[in-house]
Formats: structure tokens, C-alpha cells, sequence
């Protein structure tokens, strides 16, 4: 805990996310000199728990091939995860005077984009597995863009995201009115909380919102159009609200993959998503509809537009998201992809 807490006042007062966490990284060093790795795999090594510098240089050093999950663009800047956020594009040549030094002490994002680009260029054997298109695109824009680049989904079990017969209608006491549907882990204006309160305020009555995941404080301060349920880590339970769902939405402002929508299409729930980053590369024109970012009257005529179209042929356009889930979002599948990887760079 303590070095948590130090990993995190080095990252408020002196910019060092990443740069913190001596001690437990030595640790984790000589568990990897034991384990003596033909290759070693990294996802997300931000957030307060490991120093980067100290990995890549005994990476370097051994000269043991990298395959590096990419799930935001946290590897391509000097601080952000998402950079369209702030409008910002610095990091396709080099991060400077960032937009959210306004949250740090110190302004380091030059220091820490070029010790990035560095340490990457010191590994012979690096390959770079974006979990989308969009975030493939963006990684060719950036300091990484010579390195092997391939995408490969984050899975999801289509045995247990699946369309099944649910009574969570009944329970809820929704009645007869038709669902939208959202999941976060977490609500934030970014995820767009605001936008779907506002869209609650032109929808007709024969339409409910319904968000999981919310808090009990915002869960109590929602419109009465609108349902909000608690977090669940249960996947069985979820599917059930997945199923229940006639459209399943994502209003947020930046994802670099979109995971709420591909286990929502595996239940065949079609999706209505904002044109932004990676989730409009989840759907085609089978399976959903992609609005302009912030334009809720146009969400709410895309509801309409998808409630015609399921009034006419539910069950094909169920069957197309089911079918769309199982080909390109099957966690087998995916790890299938791993696997063939690592036995490349192994030959």
C-alpha cells in the first residue's frame, strides 16, 4: 500500500507515472530471471504499480521478444489515455506544454514521450497488438508506427453472452416499454452520463433508459424515465439484461475498443453507438447505427430509425449481431491469435 500511495504523489508532484514503484519492480525482475521467459507479454503497465524504465531496460538487456497489448494510447503519449479528448495531436511528433498539465506540478510530458520512443527503440523483437482498428490507425501515426503492428479483439465467452429467454422486464417493472440499454464499470461525463439524462428529456414514453453499473447517489438522482442498477460482475446475470435489451447504446466520448457493445450484439441486441474512435469499427450496417458525437436529437431519431427496423425483422437482424460476435469477437478465437503469435517470434 505504501508504495502505492508513493507511486501516486511522484505522479501528482513530479509527472512520474510509471517512473515510481522501485522496490516491487526489482521484485517482479528476479521473478521474471527465475521463470527465464520465451516471451514476455504486457497489457497496461500504467496506474501506479510498476516503473516502466526499469522493465524495459532489463528487457533490453536479456533481449527476450515483446508482444505489448495496447488499450489506450497511454504508450504513444507523454500522459494521456486518450487523447481526443482534449483535442490534442502533439504525440504524433512530440508531446510538450500538454493540455492536462493543469493536473501535475511539473509539466514532464516531453521527458516522458521521448523516454517511451527510447525504450522502444531499444527492443530488437517488439510487436504491437492493438485491440482495434482505430487504435491501430493511431499507433501508425506515432513513434511506434515501424514496429510489427497487429490487431487482435478483446474476447469475450459467447457461451455466456448468448440471447436467452429473461424475466429482468417483470422485476424492474418496466412493463411493455422498450429498452435502451448501457453498461460502464464506471460513469463520468466522458462515458456521456449528461447526454443520455438529456435524451431521456426527448424520448417518447414508450421508450426507458436503463443504465448499469451507476452508484446508489446517481441511481436516486435519475429522471423517471430512467432505470439505474447497480454494478454486477456477474456475466450470466448481465447476458440476461443484454437480452432484455432492444438496443443496446454507447454515448461515451472515447473508447478504444467498445466491450459493452460487443456482449451486447453477442445477446443479438443491435447497437446505436456516437461515430467517435473505435466503436463505430464494431458494427456495420447490419447490427447497428453510428450517430455524430453529442448530437442527441440525431440519437434520438436513430432509435426510432432502429425500432422500424426490428419491428420489421427482429429475428435477422438478432441473427446478423450474433453472427458479427461470433466471428470477430469469440475470446478462443482471439486467444487462437495469441497463440500463433507467440510461436512465431518463439521460430
Amino acid at each position: 500500500m505504501f508504495w502505492t500511495l508513493e507511486h501516486y504523489a511522484e505522479n501528482l508532484f513530479l509527472d512520474n507515472e510509471g517512473l515510481a514503484s522501485r522496490l516491487s519492480t526489482k521484485r517482479l525482475l528476479k521473478e521474471i530471471d527465475k521463470i527465464k521467459p520465451d516471451v514476455v507479454h504486457l497489457h497496461n503497465i500504467h496506474d501506479h504499480w510498476l516503473n516502466y524504465k526499469m522493465l524495459f531496460e532489463y528487457l533490453i538487456e536479456k533481449q527476450i521478444p515483446v508482444v505489448w497489448s495496447q488499450h489506450d494510447q497511454w504508450a504513444t503519449t507523454g500522459h494521456c489515455y486518450y487523447s481526443n479528448i482534449v483535442g490534442c495531436e502533439l504525440w504524433k511528433t512530440e508531446c510538450c506544454h500538454c493540455p492536462l498539465s493543469k493536473w501535475y506540478s511539473l509539466d514532464r510530458s516531453r521527458r516522458n514521450f521521448n523516454l517511451k520512443k527510447n525504450l522502444c527503440a531499444g527492443l530488437k523483437s517488439l510487436t504491437i497488438v492493438p485491440v482495434s482498428e482505430w487504435l491501430a490507425d493511431n499507433i501508425r501515426q506515432s513513434h511506434l508506427k515501424n514496429y510489427t503492428i497487429e490487431v487482435i479483439h478483446n474476447g469475450i465467452d459467447i457461451n455466456v453472452f448468448k440471447p436467452q429467454i429473461t424475466d429482468v422486464k417483470a422485476r424492474l417493472g418496466i412493463g411493455s416499454k422498450k429498452i435502451v440499454l448501457s453498461v460502464a464499470t464506471s460513469w463520468s461525463e466522458r462515458k456521456g452520463l449528461l447526454d443520455y439524462i438529456a435524451l431521456s428529456k426527448i424520448l417518447s414514453h414508450e421508450y426507458v433508459i436503463v443504465l448499469i453499473g451507476l452508484n446508489k447517489g446517481l441511481i436516486e438522482s435519475l429522471p423517471h424515465n430512467m432505470v439505474g442498477i447497480g454494478l454486477t460482475q456477474n456475466n450470466a446475470e448481465l447476458a440476461t439484461y443484454y437480452s432484455m435489451a432492444d438496443i443496446v447504446m454507447s454515448l461515451s466520448y472515447s473508447e478504444t475498443f467498445g466491450l459493452t457493445i460487443v456482449e451486447g450484439m453477442a445477446c443479438g441486441s443491435p447497437a446505436i453507438v456516437y461515430n467517435n474512435t473505435a466503436q463505430k469499427y464494431l458494427i456495420d450496417e447490419n447490427t447497428g447505427l453510428a450517430v455524430e458525437t453529442g448530437d442527441i436529437a440525431s440519437v434520438a431519431e436513430a432509435i426510432k430509425m432502429m425500432d422500424t427496423k426490428l419491428i420489421a425483422n427482429k429475428e435477422k437482424i438478432s441473427t446478423a449481431c450474433r453472427k458479427r460476435a461470433e466471428e470477430y469477437f469469440d475470446k478462443d478465437k482471439c486467444f487462437e491469435k495469441y497463440v500463433e503469435l507467440y510461436e512465431r517470434l518463439i521460430r
